[in-house]
């Protein structure tokens, strides 16, 4: 199987599992103003696993780029499922919630060197291949 496939892959099962995990804690109810926020707080949560996705389908022709992207896509799911898990299961409080919010941020922060490490891999296979 080729890595970028792979990659695409995990991203896929990292978003369906981190969309059933965080649905499951969000109530629609008949606000539609209340459920446009839900909603968005659903969607939130997967723009951290989309994005090494995305750079990876991006960098698919240099190997250690894509086995960066790789290793923020799964740095990224495991922080985040940590927060869940710790701030729903484990420690539950009223601002727990606030983990939807902010998890996904401090996780956007967090991929940042990993973006940069891919894009410098990518930018030097680029310059050996001219």
């Amino acid at each position: 199987m080729k890595l970028h496939y792979l990659l695409l892959s995990l991203g896929i099962l990292f978003s369906v599992i981190a969309l059933v995990a965080v649905g499951s804690r969000v109530e629609f109810g008949g606000n539609p103003d209340k459920s446009l926020f839900l909603l968005m707080l659903l969607i939130l949560p997967l723009v951290p696993l989309a994005l090494p996705v995305i750079a990876g389908w991006f960098f698919r022709r240099s190997k250690p780029a894509l086995l960066v992207c790789l290793a923020g896509l799964i740095s990224a799911f495991a922080f985040m499922a940590y927060a869940f898990v710790n701030s729903f299961h484990i420690n539950p409080d009223p601002q727990g919630g606030l983990i939807l919010i902010f998890g996904p941020i401090y996780t956007l922060v967090g991929l940042i060197p990993f973006g940069i490490a891919a894009l410098v891999l990518f930018l030097r296979r680029a310059s050996q291949t001219q």
